[in-house]
């Protein structure tokens, strides 16, 4: 039997002359690779994104005013999108539903949005949820591939998650 050995944590393979046989520790190590290298699943792996950005929280005459970042980084525009968004309060209770849309995003472009939360303080608000999607058209009313990679960020010092 022939073989070489790096280290106690490294590739050991030992071959049989006459059986070519290598070691478990070798396939086991092999498998870890690939786990470590394979894409996990929903991760998107070269395609157009969409983020919707919660930038800022800010007092209004009659609640908060939040200020959104929409994001196309497709090469089609976003003629409408339409998010189902939950509001919380810190201790985690759902306090509101808003249907928020968004209009008009040119490819590989950004747009800023404001949406005035009436009878709200902002101080109050823990935390928004995109719950859903409820439009997502491109020009020809088709939904362009960065409508299926939707991600929800935030700069303010609430949460916006999706």
């Amino acid at each position: 039997m022939t073989g070489w050995l790096d280290c106690d944590h490294c590739v050991i393979i030992a071959e049989d002359a006459a059986e070519g046989i290598v070691t478990r520790r070798f396939w086991t190590w092999m498998s870890l690779v690939w786990l470590a290298l394979a894409p996990s699943p929903g991760v998107a792996q070269g395609r157009a994104e969409l983020g919707v950005e919660l930038n800022k929280l800010e007092p209004a005459a009659n609640g908060c005013r939040a200020y959104f970042v929409v994001s196309n980084g497709g090469a089609a525009p976003i003629r409408e999108l339409r998010l189902d968004v939950f509001l919380f309060d810190k201790a985690g209770v759902v306090m509101r539903r808003v249907g928020m849309p968004f209009v008009d995003v040119r490819p590989e472009r950004s747009k800023v949005f404001l949406f005035d939360l009436a009878e709200m303080g902002c101080g109050t608000i823990g935390r928004l949820l995109v719950n859903d999607v409820l439009a997502c058209a491109g020009a020809d009313a088709a939904a362009p591939p960065a409508c299926q990679n939707l991600s929800a960020t935030s700069r303010a010092v609430v949460d916006f998650v999706h």
